[in-house]
């Protein structure tokens, strides 16, 4: 996962990531990509997340990577997106979001 893979390439790797696999450094560097990667690209991601609003792997990744380890910059943005561009269709997973941004900016 990098910075210049699309969101259907990180939606793919995202689903086969084995959960156990999320730890140190590996996960630090999955949850810069995600957060970045929707800060750049909102529309992006939501268009993944509306092409496969129930698959809990892929949002499950998502909430995980928004934490304390990344920039608070980057988390802002994260949760202003959440709040202000989010389609009606995705508003439960948008309020997720906005949650965890919240806790990773308290810690």
């Amino acid at each position: 996962m990098t910075m210049q893979s699309s969101w259907p390439e990180l939606y793919r790797a995202a689903v086969a990531l084995p959960t156990r696999c999320f730890d140190g450094y590996f996960a630090e560097g999955i949850s810069d990509t995600i957060v970045r990667k929707m800060d750049e690209d909102w529309a992006g991601f939501t268009a993944v997340l509306s092409t496969h609003p129930a698959d809990e792997r892929f949002m499950s990744l998502v909430l995980r990577s928004i934490n304390a380890t990344l920039d608070p910059k980057d988390i802002k943005i994260a949760g202003q997106r959440a709040t202000s561009e989010c389609p009606d269709t995705l508003k439960i997973q948008c309020d997720a979001i906005l949650q965890k941004a919240a806790e990773a900016l308290r810690e």
